[in-house]
């Protein structure tokens, strides 16, 4: 989440693609199908390309390399979710409360609040 990728449901059949500090502010992540293979090919020889996995050393790409990223055969279990629904763990991990509007007090012309103090 810290990179800005989406938060995906567990059930969802998908992985996400988020760029790692990326020099654009065009940059968004991709959302592909889990079944899918993505290639991804060191081209441009003006800029050296590595690769970088869960913050292990470096890899140097070399130019006309290309990577391939699929998903595993075995999954590996990395955590697991209380039994309540993944939304609910979600909803109180991320102190999501629900709506703020019973809590507002509308504000008069002037700057004032409505509310009165007992």
């Amino acid at each position: 989440m810290s990179a800005g990728g989406p938060i995906l449901d567990p059930q969802s059949g998908v992985f996400v693609i988020t760029p790692i500090c990326p020099h654009v502010l065009t940059n968004r992540s991709i959302i592909v199908a889990e079944r899918s293979t993505i290639e991804i090919e060191a081209s441009d020889p003006e800029y050296p390309v590595f690769l970088t996995l869960d913050g292990r050393k470096p890899i140097h790409v070399e130019r006309g390399s290309i990577v391939r990223i699929r998903k595993a055969k075995k999954m590996l279990p990395l955590a697991s979710l209380p039994d309540d629904s993944f939304f609910s763990w979600v909803r109180q991990k991320l102190k999501w409360t629900g709506s703020n509007v019973l809590n507002r007090r509308p504000v008069l012309l002037g700057g004032e609040s409505s509310a009165k103090t007992v």
